[in-house]
């Protein structure tokens, strides 16, 4: 039997034992509502986590769409431009513009945006230019245009008729001989006679020439006392003491068609330097002239007194136009070799030794 002692301490160690399985069954609910706090906080953490990364993966997935589509557009447009389908190939391009412009957007940063959205307009931009300046003139815009229309035949291009001739000028002394039953060709340098280049005309309506014929069996000299008289011997002099030293020197010329065809418009520019350090230019216009034809002319000062024209030259460039064509060309005016020494002193001038009728004190302000 138990002793007294025994039956004492047995209802205290019960009490214990109570108070500890308490605690422990608090404990173990504790723990299993950790548990299943813990697991909630991780399928929620978990949950976030895949959200996050299925939007980063769809954004990567979206750039790489949008430049995948820009390359394609860009390598579509390009071809359709070399096979001549410039609308199409416009279009490509602009809606490349449209997606480069979206993928600026998704950049990080203002700055990024802006430079993005910048550089997508500009490149689609140079791409339309480069397309619609690489289109030809005469083709369409789509070769579906071409499509239930006849090309008409093709005209065949008329070559050009290949222009060339020469000018030549000598020294000559007056007076001109001439033949009976014939004419020459005179070209006075006085701003009367000439047309400046400042006229609105490209082909002066009216000529610069003056014909001087003789009769049949008449042969005559020009200038004769007609059209004035020669300086007399103290005038010469005077005329050499001051420096401008008259003489009756002047140029003959002759301008040579070596061309097939007649030209039928012929505009050269003279240029005229005279004393006073002032350039002008003037309007030659010469008669047509057929293949292998000439026109000869003389080139007289008729200038004793004011602004003397000290020398003359011609531009090396001449207005033409063919017979039966419509265009005027510009080509270049060649000098045919002469006589050098001749040659040489042609477009020297001075005062002249022969005093001529009409002809006062020359003045060039009119072409200043």
């Amino acid at each position: 039997m138990p002793s007294e002692e025994q039956s004492e301490t047995s209802p205290r160690r019960s009490r214990a034992s109570l108070v500890v399985d308490r605690l422990r069954r608090m404990v173990v609910r504790a723990s299993v509502k950790i548990d299943s706090l813990n697991g909630r906080f991780a399928s929620e953490f978990q949950a976030v986590a895949n959200r996050v990364f299925q939007t980063e993966k769809f954004k990567a997935t979206k750039e790489a769409v949008l430049a995948f589509e820009g390359i394609v557009f860009f390598s579509v447009g390009t071809t359709l431009m070399q096979i001549g389908e410039s609308f199409f190939a416009i279009c490509c391009f602009v809606v490349m513009g449209f997606l480069l412009f979206a993928k600026a957007l998704t950049l990080n940063g203002w700055a990024k945006n802006l430079a993005g959205c910048a550089g997508a307009v500009i490149l689609s931009g140079i791409l339309i230019t480069i397309t619609v300046l690489h289109k030809p003139d005469m083709e369409p815009w789509s070769n579906l245009q071409k499509f239930g229309t006849r090309s008409p035949h093709p005209t065949p291009a008329i070559p050009e008729t290949p222009i060339s001739f020469r000018l030549g000028c000598n020294l000559y002394g007056l007076p001109i001989h001439i033949q009976g039953g014939s004419s020459i060709h005179i070209l006075r340098i006085t701003p009367g006679t000439l047309i400046p280049t400042n006229d609105q005309h490209i082909i002066p309506d009216q000529g610069s020439f003056e014909t001087i014929t003789a009769e049949v069996d008449k042969p005559r000299d020009y200038p004769s006392e007609d059209n004035g008289r020669w300086l007399t011997k103290d005038e010469l002099t005077e005329s050499l003491k001051k420096g401008r030293g008259a003489n009756p020197f002047i140029s003959k010329c002759t301008l040579t068609s070596y061309t097939s065809a007649t030209l039928d418009d012929i505009v050269a520019v003279l240029l005229v330097d005279t004393r006073d350090e002032k350039h002008h230019s003037y309007w030659v216009p010469f008669d047509p002239i057929m293949s292998s034809k000439s026109y000869e002319f003389y080139v007289i000062s008729p200038c004793t007194s004011g602004v003397i024209p000290q020398m003359v030259q011609w531009n090396p460039t001449v207005l033409v136009r063919v017979l039966g064509e419509s265009k005027i060309k510009t080509v270049p005016l060649r000098f045919e070799k002469q006589v050098f020494p001749p040659q040489l002193l042609a477009g020297s001038f001075g005062p002249s030794s022969f005093l001529w009728d009409g002809v006062g004190e020359c003045k060039w302000d009119r072409n200043p």
